[in-house]
């Protein structure tokens, strides 16, 4: 991607997207459906279905409540923007 625009967008994007697949995933492993997750977090079951879908934008203060009620804790890792041809190690 060229225009640094278009890439910090994508960058914003694609953590959201990633972050919501991590509380899915979570989801599946422990066994534990929307309405129950919501219960754990005193939200609706709507509120928990636009976080997953994207429709909400997921604060990393509700990240770290929802990862809390699924036994789990958040921990965050920064890597160097890749250009093209380039493979950076994740930290």
């Amino acid at each position: 991607m060229q225009d640094p625009q278009h890439r910090r967008v994508y960058e914003q994007e694609s953590l959201a997207f990633e972050a919501a697949e991590l509380i899915s995933t979570l989801m599946d492993r422990e066994g534990i459906k929307k309405a129950e997750l919501a219960k754990r977090i005193g939200r609706s079951k709507a509120y928990v279905t636009q976080l997953l879908s994207g429709a909400r934008n997921m604060t990393l203060h509700t990240f770290a409540d929802l990862a809390f009620a699924l036994g789990h804790q958040v921990r965050l890792g920064v890597a160097p923007l890749v250009r093209r041809n380039d493979v950076a190690p994740m930290l």
